[in-house]
């Protein structure tokens, strides 16, 4: 049984569903080790070949995809008997994919995240969301952000601070939290290295925003700002004037004062 929706490390046929399910969760920590050190190409061509050697095993009896829109709300279930798990996981994630919100902008020059998680995304982070994956030989996606500000760790991570090397800057009090050896351990696991990395760690969430709105390569005063609760939730988000009339006429959105 697994929610279907689009993976954050591959794109393929078969993403984060019920057919990942037999090869990586049945598989626990050991076989998740196996397949990433194939890197996220390997986890794509690798799962659905692993999954039908498990199905050929005659143990699983059948499986429950469970589809969810952009607030989290279960929107469908689709039982699957072993021979349609690859028919019925595929439709489901393409369904998924149109459900799946989106930031209303192609290019943001800074981005500030309030808080990042385990308990928001498997990467803290959601890279669908924020468009940056930091896998080599993966290509980012849109929206392109210039610089990206975490200001916080949600306590539900208990210091699991897998993705901070998805921002570009966070603060000294972020940093304190970072229980490395959580981390590493995730970290290490997946074989993505990069998302593991400690951005510039400033003084305090003042002197973050201040830093990335000076390095992100336009002038403070048109500067294209964008400030989200964390990347699970972005029905409400906060954006700078400049950002207001494109906003209006993309028709994504309307401006709360």
């Amino acid at each position: 049984m697994n929610r279907v929706k689009a993976h954050t490390d591959f794109h393929g046929a078969y993403e984060s569903g019920i057919v990942k399910m037999l090869t990586i969760g049945l598989g626990k920590q050991a076989q998740a080790l196996a397949v990433h050190k194939y890197g996220a190409n390997g986890l794509r061509d690798l799962i659905p070949e692993i999954s039908r050697v498990v199905l050929t095993s005659g143990k699983i009896l059948g499986g429950l995809a469970i589809l969810e829109d952009g607030y989290e709300n279960t929107a469908d279930l689709r039982m699957a008997r072993p021979e349609e798990f690859y028919e019925v996981d595929h439709e489901v994630l393409l369904r998924s994919k149109e459900m799946m919100p989106h930031l209303p902008f192609d290019r943001i020059d800074v981005l500030i995240v309030e808080q990042m998680g385990k308990n928001i995304s498997g990467t803290g982070m959601d890279p669908n969301i924020i468009g940056r994956v930091r896998i080599e030989g993966q290509e980012d996606a849109l929206p392109f952000c210039s610089r990206i500000v975490v200001l916080g760790l949600t306590p539900e991570s208990h210091g699991n601070a897998l993705g901070i090397g998805l921002a570009d800057v966070t603060t000294r009090a972020v940093a304190d939290e970072i229980d490395w050896e959580a981390t590493y351990a995730n970290v290490v696991t997946s074989g993505f290295l990069q998302r593991g990395f400690l951005p510039i760690v400033a003084k305090d969430e003042k002197e973050a925003v201040s830093i990335a709105l000076r390095t992100c390569g336009g002038s403070e005063e048109g500067c294209r700002v964008v400030r989200i609760r964390d990347t699970l939730h972005i029905d409400e988000i906060g954006i700078s004037e400049s950002l207001i009339p494109e906003l209006l006429a993309s028709g994504l959105g309307e401006i709360v004062r």
